[in-house]
């Protein structure tokens, strides 16, 4: 009904974070007919999801961090939230801490291990820049922070995170996703930048990928990058193999409708789930193939 701004699946659950709509969760073990299981009311816009031991972990937006029980996915309950002091726009989880990309405070990470009673455990500033999202390997902190690029912090000590190092991005960082040592960054008009983070206070850039618009997310699977991107008239999602990221090849083209707004997809099994904001609907396709992607519904 809202805005699907992102998508996680769990157990063939679908947890859609769905702007004034709140969270929906949605039964997807049958492709071809998903089914709404529940929702929930989040009190501010819903901008990020991320799920973890039935528990649903919301970014929502200027009402700070949602955390939601969704062990029964057709009552969900909110068990407790943190008021972030700017707007929240992504969040991960690794163990027991979140990590929460917060606009013009940066980097917040956040103790969940009493869901009840979240607690700050430490920050780390990104001014001048907004942190637009964040992803979390090996206690380093990737944050995508618009005009300054990739930022690399060790988040090893929460209570005092440190900047490893940085890459300035050509472009304006918007989403981040890391895999095998390699960060993978939506640039908008600058597209898609892939760069080595094996030496992460040295990162380096192994290729630059023109999209057809601007790349505004990414999510990676099996050496495939998928990148949503908005052109002047249209909105796309291009599936690249990366499994040479000096020499990515692009695959495939998925353009929905001449009206859609793809912000993100996500990858379960052998289904790729694409959001659309502008006709608030999810698209399932099935990518054993993912040079050939096959429309389910």
């Amino acid at each position: 009904p809202g805005w699907a701004e992102s998508v996680t699946v769990s157990n063939n659950i679908a947890y859609i974070a769905d702007w004034d709509a709140g969270l929906q969760i949605i039964d997807v073990s049958n492709s071809q007919n998903p089914v709404l299981l529940g929702s929930y009311d989040t009190p501010s816009y819903a901008r990020s999801v991320f799920v973890s031991n039935n528990i649903a972990y919301v970014a929502a937006y200027y009402a700070g961090l949602q955390i939601i029980d969704v062990t029964n996915p057709e009552n969900p309950v909110l068990l407790g939230s943190y008021d972030t002091p700017d707007d929240i726009l992504s969040v991960t989880v690794y163990g027991n801490i979140a990590y929460a990309a917060v606009g013009g405070s940066g980097l917040l990470i956040i103790d969940v291990s009493n869901p009840q009673n979240p607690v700050l455990l430490g920050s780390y500033d990104t001014t001048p820049s907004y942190a637009r999202s964040v992803s979390v390997s090996n206690n380093i902190a990737y944050v995508a922070v618009d005009y300054t690029g990739l930022q690399i912090i060790d988040v090893s000590n929460s209570q005092n995170p440190a900047l490893l190092g940085s890459y300035d991005t050509p472009g304006e960082a918007k989403y981040v996703t890391v895999s095998n040592n390699i960060a993978y960054v939506a640039d908008e008009w600058a597209g898609l930048q892939i760069i080595d983070v094996s030496n992460p206070e040295n990162p380096v850039l192994l290729c630059s990928y023109n999209t057809p618009g601007e790349a505004i997310s990414v999510t990676v699977s099996n050496n495939i990058a998928y990148i949503a991107y908005v052109a002047v008239y249209y909105t796309g999602l291009q599936i690249i193999d990366v499994a040479n990221p000096v020499a990515p090849v692009l695959l495939n083209t998925i353009i929905l409708r001449p009206t859609s707004n793809i912000k993100k997809c996500t990858i379960s099994n052998n289904l790729l789930i694409i959001s659309d904001n502008n006709w608030n609907e999810l698209y399932f396709y099935n990518i054993s193939n993912p040079a050939a992607p096959e429309f389910v519904c």
